[in-house]
């Protein structure tokens, strides 16, 4: 999974993403993709990028975060993480 964002400057959020999911997060060296992305749209709009691929070979990874929980405390684990997500969508209820 790739992440970007001012969320994935979090090492503690992106390790515990890669536990709960059991994948292998990626994170971006440039963490405000948005502006990137709109740069390598106009720089293929302008042919400064030869194709997708070049882009793909410019956008580096800075660090992967690799699964690092047994399989019982995973689930235990993600069992809580739903009961926060459920209460967070019933708060006013």
């Amino acid at each position: 999974i790739k992440v970007d964002g001012g969320a994935s400057a979090n090492d503690f959020l992106l390790q515990f993403q890669s536990d709960i999911l059991n994948k292998e997060i990626h994170k971006a060296e440039i963490l405000e993709s948005s502006a990137l992305g709109a740069c390598y749209l106009s720089g293929l709009y302008t042919n400064f990028f030869p194709s997708k691929k070049q882009i793909e070979i410019e956008h580096e990874v800075n660090k992967v975060y690799y699964p690092n929980l047994d399989e019982e405390k995973r689930q235990e684990y993600l069992k809580l993480w739903h009961k926060a997500v459920d209460r967070s969508l019933n708060w006013a209820e």
